[in-house]
């Protein structure tokens, strides 16, 4: 049985949404501050 689930880590999230790894952190962490906009881009490309 193979598995059709990746797991995409934080750095290749970043890439995508032209944000850096610590804002992907903070927007999936729900700690410090990101901006409504960007945050919903992430959690979009995640």
């Amino acid at each position: 049985m193979s598995s059709i689930n990746k797991r995409i880590t934080i750095k290749e999230v970043a890439k995508e949404a032209k944000v850096g790894p610590s804002t992907v952190g903070r927007a999936m962490g729900g700690y410090g501050y990101v901006s409504g906009q960007t945050r919903r881009k992430i959690l979009k490309t995640a």
